[in-house]
């Protein structure tokens, strides 16, 4: 059967039918697009728009352009009126939800903020550690471990001859990791590994800085 009659395409007409697009049925029959649409409006088996979309079929929008009136160009705004410019001040900018939305809906906002919150029961939350707050537990040693150091140095910067200081008490005072902080995990609280700076020479003098090619910070103990 020669393909110039187009009696072939008959074939392909339950395929597309069933729910096939009309590239798809000219995929298949070896033919073009064009001479299967063709073809399809001949008969007048063409879908609508509205079956096609229900269909997923957008074969019929394919190499067609909106006209400029519908059309949205790059560069230009849809209401240049209502647009957002540069320099003006945020509606919502200060304002609480019930000056945006009133009391009625701003109780609702909360309510469904609060509930989005508490969806999910802590104990099956991953960050779940038991009840018990590990942040406040290493703050508080932190903390002992700071005052301990202080008290051993009598409150008095440990760098001789501070240019900062003057080695003079009622300064802001640090407690400094000799061995660093994050090498030595053992030795994070331990006094021993401890010595007191004031805020100054302890910011300034460089004891956080890495040396060029080595492992370990760059340490001042006192002389």
């Amino acid at each position: 059967m020669q393909k110039k009659d187009k009696l072939y395409l008959i074939d392909y007409i339950p395929m597309y039918l069933s729910g096939n697009t009309i590239r798809k049925c000219a995929f298949e029959a070896g033919c073009s697009y064009r001479q299967m649409r063709d073809f399809l409006l001949s008969l007048g088996l063409v879908r609508s728009k509205s079956e096609a979309f229900k269909l997923k079929d957008f074969s019929y929008y394919k190499g067609k352009h909106f006209s400029p009136a519908t059309e949205f160009k790059c560069g230009t705004s849809v209401s240049p009126e209502t647009q957002f410019k540069l320099g003006d001040i945020p509606i919502s900018k200060g304002k609480t939800y019930v000056e945006l939305y009133g009391e009625e809906k701003a109780a609702e906002l909360k309510t469904r903020l609060r509930d989005s919150r508490l969806s999910i029961p802590k104990e099956k939350h991953p960050r779940w550690k038991g009840g018990v707050c590990v942040r406040s537990t290493v703050a508080e040693e932190y903390k002992n471990w700071r005052k301990a150091v202080f008290e051993r140095d009598s409150f008095i910067c440990q760098n001789s001859d501070c240019e900062f200081c003057k080695n003079k008490r009622g300064v802001i005072l640090h407690a400094h990791h000799i061995k660093p902080y994050a090498d030595f995990v053992e030795l994070r609280y331990n006094v021993n590994n401890g010595i007191t700076y004031c805020k100054d020479f302890h910011l300034k003098s460089g004891l956080h800085k890495r040396k060029a090619g080595g492992i370990y910070r760059k340490v001042l103990e006192c002389k």
